[in-house]
């Protein structure tokens, strides 16, 4: 799975931005699924503003976060 919203780039209303700490390490993938669960409007630029590097030692996979998205993906099903 890929995330198509760089966290670092995304700008966000604060009433909308909280985090729930069950999902430590995937915390914005679950707040994307719960914004679009409300019919939030996401919108992306054409212009190219950040570059990110996906590889093995990030964060997201060296913790292992990667192997915990299937269980959110699960826990947003409708």
């Amino acid at each position: 799975m890929v995330n198509p919203i760089i966290i670092s780039s995304a700008i966000i209303r604060k009433e909308l931005c909280y985090w729930n700490p069950i999902w430590e390490g995937v915390e914005d993938y679950d707040l994307w699924l719960r914004l679009k669960g409300k019919s939030k409007t996401f919108y992306n630029l054409k212009e190219l503003l950040v570059k990110h590097r996906i590889h093995n030692e990030s964060a997201f996979n060296s913790k292992g976060n990667n192997n915990k998205v299937q269980a959110l993906l699960n826990s947003h099903k409708t």
